[in-house]
């Protein structure tokens, strides 16, 4: 990928019957091209040099042999000619005599050739956009300018009246005196046919972008328009079609963002246009589901966090659902390609609310009905904010709404274990103590039963640590201290740690059947490895909840987070160790972990709350990670595994500053789902993303 992507365009470029991507990149003066290799990969991409700053995009067939073409805007116009495999050749450069930020491909003439329609928004041209005229081989007349004294902001193409030619809309600006910047909107100009064009109408709205799509199932074009001014509060306006290019019509819809962007596609397969958008002020990309009407529904933001989007829609998992891809990486930042693919609920993920400042998350069938539901810690900002919210699930995926649980409080963290040994799981919720919440056998809970610490907890693992058959709990606290709580004791014992503890997992390393503990520790203490440092330390189990001394494992990456499982598949569990990057320690077999095996999984910027799962179906297991990549917006990364300890280059699915990351089959179809808490826009919750994947 080149620098800055800017646009994207989507088409089948190699004729395999799959659609592949074409992205500029303004920086970088090139346009990348991916070809979808199926199920949504992409090959590596190709670029091709496409002239000073290329800031548009479209793909047509330009020279009329059937293959979709590409047509980038820079200073000049440059046609790149489909080769018929995927790959191109420069056709040529068209001065365009215009300032452009939008292209649009139609046959405006009517001579069955593919014109393009560049704006204009330099106001020293007078016009507000140009016409380039096909030959029909590909190569194109002079360029023409079209409204004299305006200039275009944005533009779009459609049969907006009926009569089969394409007409224009436009965001138009006077650009001459005595009044240059007056507004005179989004405008609507029809083609006679010749592609001249008709003074404009304005329909006197801001447009930062449109798009031209039968919103209420009416057979005619109607506009969707993003835009604000001082009248107009920022949001997104549908203006529907009267038949005859007219729009009288307005229905807003307001919106915390600034959209720079806007497309529509079916994304929940209803039949109906769904709009996707995308929100620079925010770096999320936006959804607005259709009613089929010519209504939707509020805003969410399912996609976050990514710097500079570009976006595009198609189906290119080949599931039967349209996808979006997401083109991304800042006017400073090396470019990336995101796919977010839908399900059957629309894009990405399902979200819920679950009340002020959710923390952490953790699932457990707290309801008893076979289906795993979640349950939400919380340090809320208001007074008298419960510190619990539960979501129940309905055993498809999908949960109700949020229930709070427990005094006004706060907690820092969340575990989901039967604590009392009724075969109902109960919560244990963590801030400067363990509180334990007794589940009632339906999800509700009754009581809360503290568990003392010497200092805070920081984090917690639970287990049978003496065989008792109860549940015991090994807590990591503020004071460089390993606290055990023994089920069959009032009392804790306590160890030091050689450094502070930032994360803890209990696991038999050994094989001896006794769950041993792994954990995280940041700032080595002076004589226990190099200052300051950090270091994976095991502690194995003698069986009766007592422990050898600990075993440091030192490397130089402040730990946040420990996933244990046999990554290698040997049998033995091996301990990825997250932070500033992602490091295996491989189990020897026999409870320890030769240092020379560890492997980096790449200079991964880890944010704790990570899970294993075979989450592509291929029988190995796979890393979820909450970070990001080399320095880029945190997102949700997955590390696909090959079965031997190794692992494939991070994916980013596009979900930016996410947290509380956990794994399992929350809709029972035998693939393991993903769940993590983030915001839609609005409010903080829990997004739930149910897995589609195939190997």
């Amino acid at each position: 990928m080149g620098d800055y992507p800017i646009a994207v365009a989507v088409s089948d470029l190699d004729g395999d019957g799959r659609p592949d991507v074409a992205v500029a990149n303004k920086n970088s003066n090139d346009v990348s091209v991916l070809l979808n290799k199926g199920s949504g990969m992409f090959d590596a991409a190709v670029n091709y040099p496409a002239g000073t700053q290329p800031n548009a995009i479209a793909a047509a067939d330009l020279n009329g042999d059937g293959r979709p073409d590409l047509a980038v805007v820079s200073r000049t116009l440059r046609v790149l000619i489909n080769q018929g495999n995927g790959t191109f050749a420069a056709a040529g450069d068209y001065v365009t005599n215009a300032e452009a930020s939008a292209i649009v491909a139609a046959d405006f003439d009517g001579d069955g050739h593919v014109d393009i329609a560049l704006n204009n928004e330099n106001d020293a041209r007078h016009y507000a956009f140009v016409l380039l005229r096909n030959q029909g081989d590909g190569t194109f007349d002079a360029a023409t300018g079209y409204v004299t004294d305006w200039t275009a902001t944005a533009i779009a193409a459609a049969d907006l009246n009926g009569d089969g030619r394409p007409d224009l809309a436009a965001h138009l600006l006077y650009a001459a005196p005595p009044a240059p910047g007056r507004l005179q909107g989004l405008s609507v100009l029809i083609n006679d046919g010749s592609g001249r064009f008709a003074t404009p109408v304005s329909c006197g709205l801001p447009a930062t972008a449109i798009a031209a799509v039968d919103v209420n199932g009416d057979g005619r074009p109607d506009l969707v328009a993003p835009g604000t001014d001082v009248s107009n509060p920022t949001g997104v306006r549908v203006l529907l079609n009267q038949g005859n290019g007219t729009f009288p019509s307005v229905v807003p819809y307001p919106s915390p963002y600034d959209l720079s962007m806007i497309a529509a596609t079916d994304l929940n397969s209803d039949g109906h246009p769904d709009l996707v958008g995308t929100s620079d002020n925010n770096f999320s990309v936006i959804v607005m589901q259709s009613h089929g009407d010519g209504t939707f529904a509020q805003l969410v933001a399912p996609i976050s966090g990514l710097e500079e989007m570009a976006v595009a829609a198609g189906d290119f998992d080949g599931d039967g659902r349209a996808d979006v891809v997401v083109a991304h990486g800042g006017e400073h930042g090396h470019g990336r390609v995101r796919l977010v693919p839908s399900t059957s609920h629309g894009l990405g993920s399902n979200f819920y609310p679950a009340g002020e400042g959710p923390v952490a998350m953790a699932a457990g069938d707290l309801d008893r009905d076979g289906h795993l539901d979640l349950a939400v810690a919380n340090d809320p900002h208001t007074p008298g904010e419960s510190a619990m919210h539960v979501l129940l699930n309905h055993g498809d995926g999908t949960f109700a709404g949020a229930t709070s649980h427990g005094d006004p409080s706060r907690s820092s963290g969340i575990i989901v274990t039967d604590c009392t040994g009724d075969d109902a799981p109960d919560v244990v919720l963590m801030d400067r103590h363990l509180t334990v919440m007794s589940n009632q056998g339906d999800g509700t809970f009754n009581g809360r039963y503290p568990v003392a610490s010497t200092g805070s907890p920081v984090a917690v693992a639970v287990a049978d640590l003496d065989g008792d058959g109860r549940v015991d709990f090994a807590i990591v606290n503020t004071v460089g201290e390993v606290e055990l709580k023994l089920s069959q004791s009032d009392s804790l014992s306590s160890r030091n740690l050689d450094g502070i503890g930032t994360s803890i997992v209990a696991t038999d390393v050994d094989g001896d059947g006794h769950p041993d503990l792994a954990i995280g520790l940041k700032d080595l203490f002076p004589g226990h490895g190099p200052v300051p440092d950090a270091a994976v330390s095991v502690l194995r189990n003698q069986g009766d909840g007592t422990f050898e001394d600990a075993v440091n494992y030192v490397f130089g990456s402040a730990v946040s987070a420990i996933v244990a499982a046999d990554f290698d598949g040997d049998g033995h569990p091996d301990l990825a160790a997250l932070g500033g990057d992602v490091s295996l320690f491989r189990n020897q077999g026999d409870g320890t972990f030769d240092v020379s095996t560890i492997v980096s999984l790449g200079q991964l910027s880890a944010h704790g709350g990570s899970a294993a799962a075979d989450l592509d179906g291929d029988g190995h297991l796979d890393l979820a990670i909450p970070g990001s990549v080399e320095g880029a917006s945190g997102g949700l990364l997955v590390l696909r595994g090959h079965g031997d300890g190794t692992f494939a280059a991070a994916e980013d699915y596009g979900i930016g500053g996410i947290g509380g990351l956990i794994a399992e089959d929350f809709d029972a179809d035998g693939r393991p789902d993903l769940a993590f808490l983030g915001s839609n826009g609005y409010a903080w919750g829990a997004h739930v993303l149910i897995n589609t994947c195939l190997p």
